[in-house]
């Protein structure tokens, strides 16, 4: 990376002339190594840590303009921005070493999209970076071939309209018995905006997930999906499965894909003990319940190597193995897929992005761990640094207004 070499050279530069032998104290050498290790690396910062500033103008492109189903994720706070010279547009990133994940689609008017993307190019050349485009939409492929960059395709959306959908006839048969036989055991479906407020349910969706995760060997994963959130969020949708007893027997969770006015499915977690049918039950009644709410479609999420369309001789499957290891194993990509494929979706294309064949490998390590990443301890830093914030801005406006107001002395002391 051009500028971090050029930082850390700089850096080790200043350290070797102030630690050399002189006439400073040890304290001030001290000082002085610290105070340039903060102004060197201010121009990466600048770069790699989004101020407030930014992430409200990220924020708020996005809720108009994220129509990619993980645009959601685009403001989890693991994430970089990049700004076209219009400011009309975004990418959201995460820098794995020397390679920039781009989450889903550039952000912003369809004006902007190639714009943006070659600006954002030159800007990972000046910096040495690789680049990978993940889970783009088939709508933007030529603009991508158009920069230059080729697409391979990894799998399917799998979207279900909800103007559409319903229980009934011999396709969703198989849904609704499944559903009826959770019934039977007593279980039906809670809705929540936001957090969770029932104390009981919030534990069992916490031992929940820990026993789903120990079961699956693996840790919360991050980047373009989500974690379990005990704090929960206020824009995403809780579905839980409980019965008679109060007993949850599985949960699910939804957040909003802005541009497309929907909802896409992350978290599906299950205890190793609920009632059969209990998932088919949680997603059926989950998107009756979206489409009551107005939504427009309701996406169950990337079927990775899926290719019912079959109409792209770029499909994963056929070209780059290496990334099939990394990204599952493909008996369970085919479960996944047989699952989703009950709902009767439509399948829509989506895409990894690249530079050059030569780049493959150390992209798909590059998306391994960005995904490997567990973001829930920096999403609990920022969340706290913002509540902390917010308290300290409303304390200097409570002061001010006391400093100010009638009947107080200039000096501070109340005047009885």
């Amino acid at each position: 990376m051009t500028l971090l070499r050029s930082c850390v050279g700089t850096l080790l530069s200043l350290a070797v002339w102030v630690l050399s032998p002189c006439t400073l104290s040890a304290d001030l050498c001290l000082s002085a190594v610290l105070y340039g290790i903060v102004m060197i690396l201010r121009p990466v910062a600048a770069v790699l840590f989004p101020n407030e500033q930014e992430r409200r103008a990220a924020s708020s492109l996005t809720h108009i303009y994220g129509r990619n189903s993980i645009s959601y994720f685009a403001l989890s706070a693991d994430k970089s921005y990049f700004f076209s010279a219009s400011s009309k547009a975004v990418i959201s990133y995460a820098l794995e070493g020397n390679v920039a994940v781009v989450a889903g689609d550039p952000i912003g008017p369809e004006e902007e999209m190639l714009p943006v993307i070659q600006q954002f190019m030159a800007f990972c050349q000046q910096q040495d970076w690789t680049i990978v485009f993940w889970q783009v939409h088939d709508t933007f492929a030529d603009l991508y071939r158009t920069a230059g960059l080729h697409l391979v395709k990894i799998g399917e959306d799998t979207i279900v309209t909800t103007r559409t959908f319903t229980l009934a006839g011999k396709a969703m048969a198989n849904v609704r018995s499944s559903a009826k036989r959770a019934e039977k055991e007593g279980v039906h479906i809670v809705f929540s905006h936001g957090r969770i407020q029932n104390a009981e349910h919030l534990a069992q969706m916490g031992q929940i997930s820990r026993d789903w995760l120990t079961s699956k060997g693996s840790e919360e994963m991050g980047f373009s999906m989500g974690h379990f959130d005990a704090h929960g969020d206020k824009e995403q949708v809780y579905a839980l499965a409980v019965d008679d007893a109060n007993q949850v027997h599985a949960f699910v969770t939804f957040v909003p894909i802005y541009g497309r006015n929907g909802w896409g499915l992350d978290l599906m977690r299950r205890a190793i003990w609920a009632a059969p049918g209990t998932m088919e039950l949680l997603l059926a009644r989950s998107i009756e319940y979206l489409k009551r709410e107005g939504a427009d479609i309701v996406s169950l999420g990337l079927a990775p190597q899926s290719n019912v369309n079959d109409t792209d001789p770029t499909f994963l499957g056929t070209s780059i193995d290496f990334l099939t290891h990394r990204f599952g194993n493909p008996g369970k990509n085919r479960s996944l897929f047989t699952f989703k494929k009950k709902f009767q979706p439509c399948w829509e294309n989506r895409y990894l992005v690249y530079s050059n064949t030569l780049t493959l490998p150390k992209v798909g390590w590059a998306l391994y761990h960005a995904h490997q990443r567990d973001t829930s301890l920096l999403t609990a830093s920022y969340r706290f640094l913002k509540d902390w914030q917010a308290k300290y801005r409303g304390t200097r406006s409570h002061m001010t207004d006391l400093a100010g107001a009638p009947g107080h002395s200039s000096s501070g002391g109340l005047t009885l």
